[in-house]
């Protein structure tokens, strides 16, 4: 009997100790993306190309040129408005090959309802950097 209940035992330490690991590996990726996001965000609000591509990687940097920036403000922002600030809140995360893949609901003025903001990451010399950036909402649906 005792034999059958440390077996029980260890079995659900290892579960609870599985379900720790995950969610300190979200925490962790989190807390390194969430600046990350508001400053994509932001940069989006005041028009800065200089700031929106600062944590992008090579290939995000090569696509999003200050025209390539310009026309995306252009379409988005007439269909969802502006970012308020500080509005993103973390949904969840993915791991997608070498990319990680982190989720937020955000709030912009013309939305009525949430805008998801999908940023995807990847590490570079210990360095997480922004390998896409999507946004999903009823209006930009339309």
């Amino acid at each position: 009997m005792k034999r059958f209940l440390l077996v029980i035992l260890t079995m659900s330490l290892l579960a609870f100790s599985g379900c720790s690991s995950k969610t300190e590996v979200d925490n962790s990726l989190k807390d390194k993306v969430d600046p990350i996001a508001e400053n994509l965000l932001l940069s989006m609000k005041n028009n800065n190309h200089d700031s929106f591509v600062r944590d992008m990687d090579e290939k995000m940097k090569s696509i999003f040129t200050e025209d390539y920036f310009k026309n995306m403000n252009d379409k988005i922002t007439p269909k969802i408005g502006t970012y308020q600030a500080n509005s993103k809140e973390y949904w969840q995360t993915q791991k997608s090959g070498d990319y990680q893949v982190v989720y937020y609901k955000a709030k912009f003025d013309k939305e009525s309802d949430v805008v998801i903001v999908k940023v995807v990451v990847s590490e570079k010399d210990a360095k997480t950097l922004v390998s896409g950036l999507y946004f999903d909402s009823p209006n930009l649906r339309k």
